[in-house]
């Protein structure tokens, strides 16, 4: 089945993408992450898809420089890596605590946090995440 794409729609692309990468077509994905970087660059984490996507295509160009870049937004708190690839960076257990603070400010965690009935509270204080797919990027 042949899918036509508005050319000029970002967050169809993107969600092409993410679904592209789902099957393991990361070269398609790719091409796609970056295409929604040319039409809307401060998409919420596109420079994170685009770094994972090339790694998962095992494309390593510029790795060490595209590395340092994305922890460096992130040590500046933009929304750039979800949590779990950063893992696979060479960075600091407070380059992980700050990432995974921006990812649950992005999606509204703490609003919900607010919201939730009192059930027993956690001993500590460590950030909890699951990984499912994030809000949209584009709302």
């Amino acid at each position: 089945m042949a899918l036509k794409l508005k050319d000029s729609d970002a967050e169809t692309w993107h969600s092409l993408a993410c679904e592209l990468e789902s099957l393991k077509r990361n070269d398609e994905a790719l091409r796609c992450f970056e295409k929604v970087k040319r039409m809307r660059p401060d998409t919420p984490y596109i420079d994170g898809y685009i770094f994972s996507s090339r790694l998962h295509y095992c494309d390593w160009t510029n790795y060490e420089e595209q590395s340092n870049f994305i922890i460096n937004q992130v040590r500046k708190g933009k929304a750039t890596l979800v949590p779990h690839p950063m893992l696979y960076l060479e960075c600091t257990r407070a380059d992980l605590k700050r990432n995974a603070e921006s990812f649950a400010d992005f999606c509204g965690f703490k609003k919900l946090e607010k919201n939730r009935p009192n059930f027993l509270p956690y001993k500590n204080k460590k950030i909890r995440i699951k990984m499912f797919p994030i809000k949209s990027a584009f709302n």
